[in-house]
């Protein structure tokens, strides 16, 4: 299931996997419900020419990370620490 399907969850945002890693840990700490989706779009949408010279240099996937619903502003106030 798509975690957009599910109303428990809402969308904290898509980030980098380095960042996301980072992000998790953050958010587990607070005993906050989350869940992972990883979009590899665009890795499975790349040329031959592309995946040939190069591929996307690490920045190809990236994370959504869908938090409980009643926790969202908490986990918005807790990115607002980290930048």
């Amino acid at each position: 299931m798509n975690m957009n399907d599910n109303p428990k969850y809402t969308l904290l945002g898509n980030f980098e996997l380095r960042d996301a890693k980072g992000i998790c840990e953050l958010i587990e700490k607070q005993d906050i419900d989350f869940e992972l989706e990883i979009d590899d779009t665009p890795i499975r949408n790349m040329s031959p020419f592309q995946a040939a010279y190069g591929g996307t240099y690490g920045s190809g996937a990236t994370a959504n990370i869908y938090v409980d619903t009643q926790s969202l502003k908490r986990c918005e106030g807790l990115l607002n620490e980290i930048k």
